[in-house]
């Protein structure tokens, strides 16, 4: 069963989606080089309840280590400390994390927190199981490691052998070996195999899960490895040897009032050869306490009207129902039925490949007429393959999102015929899940999103944002709406939660704007912090590694659990701010001159160019400047040109400032400490003249520790560093051309 979620499609969930925006002005891209807290790797990625973990965190610009954020909030809150050094000293990237008794089990995104803010997002998996680590010894066929049932293992791919595991196998009992990897955000695609105590191969991995049924007592032999061989920290996994049952769709409600469960090794599971894997109906109050131990994410639907060994008819919907089904075989369709009424509105939602299900769902749509006689004639409505683009283009390179969703206002009594195909799985007998929704207007959440691309149109790299801001500046996000059509009104995004010191400016989106923007104002004295925005309740996204091109190697985007912000405890360069009483008024015709006023850092004093984000393509965008030495400038914008037709719509400016900031402070105290500790060495074994080889190892330590002093006071120079300058958000409302 392949419900393995999709690494380049899972950064799209439901609603309306918020990027820390990556744009530079002008069309053209320059480096980023502000500080950023970027986290290649977690070791481990996970441990036990009950038990303190040592974890390692690994990437650049990780100075200054404060802590570990974890979300959700964990409850009962995990204790988190840096480690430190002999001299009191933290020590770069390094924490223990204890772990109540009762911590909840399940995954958490992770987040490094430092002087200069929050970083990027990993995974770290809570759970109830005995842990072991394996070593590098263990990567040889001579020395496995013996794993008893009920264990997890934490390891590091460190040589392209694979890890080498030994169980005690028994005669007809059960045994699933799970690996994480990919999907705990690292790069190790995980295969393995199992043998028999004979050494003959008696299993393989799918989606992530050796399924083992020993036909003899005695040791069996597990081999897991990257798929393609790849080593290095950024290969972690964690592979667990159970009997537990594994869940793999779950729907929380059915016909006979049970929540239904799909997966391996149920108890009392009986097959589905449609879905293939077992089934088995539960209590729904049993279903919460099995997804949050389970050990692989579950696809969660709402119900299960007909389940996929059981033939269908036309079903008749209304506004306001939810219809859990499968999609046919084959890609075959299933038809439903849908009455209109004049002048309601209805938003037809399907919910599939979104849960992370291999599926690509198509929805066909047809009016249908009934004359006198009772004869139907049935016209073409609508067919809606996937989402369109929202507008304008979205910084972030997305992949297209595989679930339509249809908007329409009726404008007459009548019908529609909906017919729902799966065109990912046209060949074969495998079915897969659906929700199919019918409301007056979209029931995706709101969802806010931390930091993600934004570059332009013709742009097919990957790097990451920044859900930071500095003391007196501005940070906007980019707020992504990708089922707009089911929202029939403007959007203002808002946040009360906000850090303290820090200010939601809010934002806008017109009805016929699927990408907007939502700002955030430091104070000049704004605490560091570092927090996850509580008010969003929903998921967001991530790019999980650096592409130079999109084209040659998979964008990893993941959807994350909420959105943060840190603030750190340096000025930024400058934040520009918008004069005037808004919404600015113009006709669809005319031109709109807006003035800017900059507030600068006393050091920064170059040129500021601004680039409007929010109205068109980046690439097409027009610029505003702020001249040198001044902090006075003004954008005009071409109403005409924009093409921008009758209506309210939001937007706001961006650009860059260079800024000198010093790099490796805590790195350049550590090699001063080392330092000194050297001279005192020396300066101790010169007492004793007689012992030549020991001055001769004080001195050549003295002189390594001096060049190492001497290169990170090189690094922790100051330099200059190229900043994200935004403005304030703008609301601009376009009117009918006066009539001559």
């Amino acid at each position: 069963m392949r419900c393995q979620r999709r690494a380049a499609e899972e950064w799209l969930r439901r609603g309306i989606l918020l990027w820390g925006s990556l744009l530079l002005p002008g069309g053209l891209v320059a480096q980023i080089t502000a500080p950023l807290p970027q986290i290649t790797s977690v070791y481990p990625l996970g441990g036990q309840a009950g038990t303190t973990v040592d974890v390692i965190v690994k990437g650049t610009d990780l100075d200054g280590s404060r802590t570990l954020l974890f979300t959700p909030r964990p409850s009962p809150a995990f204790h988190v400390r840096p480690k430190r050094d002999a001299n009191g000293l933290p020590i770069p990237g390094q924490f223990t994390v204890t772990l109540p008794p009762d911590a909840t089990p399940g995954r958490y995104d992770i987040r490094f927190v430092g002087t200069f803010g929050v970083s990027n997002v990993r995974q770290f998996e809570v759970g109830s199981l005995r842990e072991v680590e394996a070593a590098a010894e263990h990567f040889q066929p001579e020395s496995p490691l013996k794993v008893a049932l009920n264990t997890t293992v934490n390891a590091t791919a460190k040589s392209n052998a694979p890890l080498h595991l030994l169980i005690d196998g028994k005669k007809g009992q059960r045994i699933l070996v799970v690996c994480r990897g990919e999907s705990l955000d690292t790069q190790l695609s995980s295969a393995g195999r199992a043998y028999d105590p004979a050494g003959r191969e008696i299993a393989r991995m799918q989606d992530q899960v050796i399924d083992v049924t020993p036909a003899v007592d005695g040791p069996h032999a597990i081999q897991i490895h990257d798929l393609m061989y790849r080593t290095g920290d950024t290969t972690g996994f964690r592979v667990t040897v159970t009997d537990q049952p594994l869940i793999r769709i779950a729907m929380r409600t059915s016909p006979s009032g049970k929540a239904v469960i799909y997966g391996l090794n149920l108890p009392n599971g009986k097959p589905s050869l449609k879905a293939g894997l077992e089934r088995t109906e539960i209590d729904p109050k049993q279903l919460d306490p099995l997804l949050i131990t389970n050990l692989l994410e579950v696809a969660t639907l709402e119900r299960e009207d007909v389940p996929p060994d059981a033939s269908t008819s036309a079903v008749t919907l209304h506004v306001g129902h939810t219809y859990g089904g499968w999609f046919p075989a084959f890609g075959l369709p299933q038809t439903f039925e849908l009455p209109l009424k004049k002048g309601q509105r209805y938003v037809i939602e399907i919910v599939s490949s979104q849960l992370g299900l291999p599926t690509d769902p198509t929805l066909f749509i047809e009016s249908v007429k009934t004359d006198d006689t009772g004869k139907e004639t049935a016209s073409t409505q609508a067919e809606v393959l996937d989402l369109g683009t929202p507008s304008p283009f979205p910084m972030l390179r997305r992949p297209a999102e595989r679930d339509p969703v249809y908007a329409y206002t009726a404008t007459a009594d009548g019908k529609f015929r909906l017919h729902l195909t799966d065109t990912a799985n046209s060949v074969g007998k495998i079915r897969y899940p659906f929700e199919l929704r019918i409301r007056d207007s979209s029931s995706q959440p709101l969802i806010a999103t931390p930091s993600a691309l934004a570059l332009p149109k013709n742009d097919r790299t990957g790097v990451f944002g920044s859900s930071n801001i500095w003391r007196g500046g501005i940070v906007a996000f980019e707020v992504v709406a990708p089922y707009r059509a089911g929202f029939p009104d403007a959007l203002m995004p808002y946040i009360a939660g906000c850090p303290p010191g820090v200010t939601c400016l809010g934002g806008f989106m017109g009805t016929r704007q699927g990408t907007g923007y939502i700002a955030f104002q430091a104070q000049d004295d704004a605490p560091a912090s570092a927090v996850s925005l509580a008010d969003w309740k929903g998921p967001g996204a991530e790019i999980l590694a650096k592409v130079k091109d999109s084209n040659r190697e998979p964008l990893r985007i993941r959807q994350t659990r909420g959105a943060v912000l840190g603030v750190v405890e340096s000025a930024a360069p400058a934040r520009v701010e918008i004069v005037g009483q808004q919404p600015f008024e113009v006709a669809s015709d005319g031109k709109l001159e807006i003035t800017l006023k900059a507030v600068r850092h006393q050091d920064f004093t170059d040129a500021l160019k601004m680039k409007v984000l929010g109205l068109i393509d980046s690439d097409k965008a027009p610029t505003g400047d702020i001249p040198a030495k001044t902090d006075d400038g003004k954008i005009t914008l071409d109403i005409k040109a924009l093409k921008l037709a009758p209506g309210d719509y939001g937007c706001v400016l961006q650009g860059t400032a260079k800024l000198k900031t010093a790099r490796g402070i805590e790195e350049l105290a550590l090699a001063e400490k080392a330092a000194t500790q050297a001279g005192t060495d020396l300066t101790a074994a010169k007492k004793n003249p007689a012992n030549a080889d020991a001055i001769k190892k004080a001195e050549q330590a003295k002189a390594a520790a001096d060049k190492v002093l001497a290169d990170r006071k090189a690094k922790a120079a100051p330099k200059d560093a190229v900043f994200l300058v935004y403005s304030q958000p703008i609301r601009i409302r376009v009117i009918e051309p006066v009539k001559k």
